[in-house]
């Protein structure tokens, strides 16, 4: 069996996740090898790799988010994990907002608009403190905690040109949340994530991790996610509300560093295996 890692450079196996997929998959006979965006282009119609051209495979890991080159890339693949028509769609925080409304999770309020919004108005409809996201944004980059006008003004000038999500603050999950990986809808490893200083407790931030119980409650949140996005590997982050976790977002190309340590659930290999059973 064959397959493509997708990343943004090719060189990227001293980087956890990437070597760890690498390491999981040559233990599973597995033909597994990276491909660099930076090293790929479309020439004519024909992708290439390094300057040479890029063959069929069995399938692709979609770790890289943005471009048309990854697009390409999956058309080479029978399958792809996650799927390009589910990565491609969820990479935004709006369309997990839209696609998640009407079932039994919990959302925190929300606007979502230009950085031309009012500061009134946002405060009307979401409180104050206020939590500014970037629709494409990772790892805690570009989200911010708004409390006072001053710090809106700011935001207004750096961002003029993108679409914003602007939400309810959630304070009793001030420096904290859960994050649990999940595949084809099974909750297989959990954990609560720390803040080392501030409210954004992202581990690639310095937070620390630990193991947390997956309740029944977390298993439920995790199956009705799977039935509407359909996305086989995945990432859920869920604040903690007072009666009940609060969503905050999905994360369709998650690191494992975190959740391994954190747990010592063997995640990379877990996604192998169930690679392999999904693409015969």
């Amino acid at each position: 069996m064959k397959g493509y890692l997708i990343e943004k450079y090719t060189d990227m196996g001293g980087a956890y996740t990437t070597g760890r997929l690498l390491q999981e998959a040559e233990k599973a006979g597995v033909d597994l090898s990276v491909v660099g965006i930076e090293d790929a282009a479309l020439k004519n119609g024909v992708l290439f790799h390094r300057g040479k051209p890029l063959g069929k495979a069995d399938f692709v890991i979609n770790r890289y988010k943005y471009g048309v080159i990854k697009d390409y890339i999956n058309s080479l693949a029978d399958h792809g994990y996650n799927s390009l028509k589910g990565l491609n769609r969820y990479i935004n925080k709006a369309n997990e907002l839209i696609d998640l409304a009407g079932g039994s999770l919990c959302f925190p309020g929300y606007i979502l608009g230009k950085s031309g919004i009012s500061y009134e108005e946002i405060i009307a409809s979401v409180g104050i403190p206020f939590v500014a996201k970037g629709l494409l944004s990772s790892q805690g980059r570009e989200v911010y905690l708004i409390s006072k006008r001053e710090e809106f003004e700011k935001l207004q000038k750096h961002q003029r040109e993108e679409e914003l999500l602007f939400q309810e603050f959630i304070g009793n999950s001030y420096g904290r949340d859960v994050r649990f990986f999940m595949a084809e809808g099974e909750v297989i490893a959990c954990m609560e994530r720390q803040a080392k200083e501030g409210f954004r407790a992202n581990f690639a931030l310095g937070g620390s991790v630990r193991a947390y119980p997956a309740d029944e409650r977390i298993r439920e949140i995790g199956r009705e996610i799977y039935k509407r996005t359909e996305l086989k590997f995945l990432g859920v982050d869920l604040l903690f509300g007072e009666k009940d976790y609060v969503f905050c977002e999905l994360n369709v190309t998650p690191g494992l560093e975190g959740m391994e340590k954190a747990t010592g659930v063997n995640v990379a290999g877990k996604i192998i295996s169930c690679i392999k059973e999904f693409s015969r």
